[in-house]
């Protein structure tokens, strides 16, 4: 979009210009008609800076693409695209910073830390199908779940589970971006806090998939729906009919 204005600018100002070049005449006494051979070479003349210019801004604007790592090669990541698209993202250690992308912050890794598989945002001057890296940040693997509350540790800001596969998972929600609690009696969402969670309570989770396993995962969202819910809602036992 800055490109599109500066573009526009440049015509206005070109424009612009040249109408004044053309204004400052006197009077004109009756001549024959002019050829449009000037106006024309002027025309070009814009034409041909305009050209220049976006090839400028081209080579010089940072842009950004997005994809899954192939592989690492030689300071060349191979970067795949969803629509198939393969770049060459060149990478140097003087000049490339690599992140990985947490709940709120961009945490430094090193390139080492990349593996095959990794989905990446790559920003950098491209031309064609290789980009020169300037950033690279790695996207998390987001993974939903549902489970039982099985602990809760206020002081730690963890929540443990066991899923409905009788996996257990902590999770950490100090850095959570969404917390809800579930009405049991009118079942609107409201916020919720670590003390709101109670052994036995349902929860929905989006968290980031940890490095390594035993690691505590990340939480992103949470939907908490007290155990309170299912026992109102759970029907009764079917009763026997009294006999005449």
């Amino acid at each position: 979009m800055r490109t599109f204005y500066l573009i526009i600018t440049v015509i206005v100002f070109l424009l612009t210009s040249t109408h004044g070049a053309f204004a400052q005449t006197a009077t004109p006494e009756p001549t024959t008609q002019p050829t449009s051979k000037p106006l024309d070479d002027t025309l070009q003349i814009i034409k041909d800076k305009i050209e220049n210019k976006v090839d400028e801004i081209n080579k010089s604007s940072k842009k950004v693409i997005y994809g899954v790592l192939n592989k690492i090669e030689n300071n060349v990541i191979e970067l795949q695209e969803s629509s198939g698209k393969v770049f060459k993202v060149n990478i140097d250690d003087t000049v490339t910073d690599f992140y990985t992308a947490t709940t709120r912050k961009f945490s430094p890794v090193d390139v080492g830390d990349l593996d095959k598989g990794d989905t990446l945002i790559v920003f950098g001057p491209i031309i064609e199908d290789q980009i020169s890296a300037n950033k690279v940040i790695q996207q998390s693997d987001y993974i939903t779940v549902q489970g039982e509350v099985t602990n809760v540790d206020e002081t730690t800001f963890t929540l443990d589970l066991v899923t409905y596969d009788k996996e257990e998972i902590s999770l950490d929600l100090e850095d959570a971006v969404s917390q809800l609690i579930m009405n049991t009696k009118t079942l609107d969402f409201a916020k919720a806090t670590i003390s709101k969670y109670k052994i036995g309570d349902k929860v929905h989770a989006v968290f980031i998939k940890p490095a390594k396993e035993g690691d505590k995962a990340i939480a992103v969202r949470t939907l908490l729906i007290p155990q309170e819910y299912f026992a109102t809602t759970a029907s009764p036992s079917p009763t026997e009919k009294p006999k005449e």
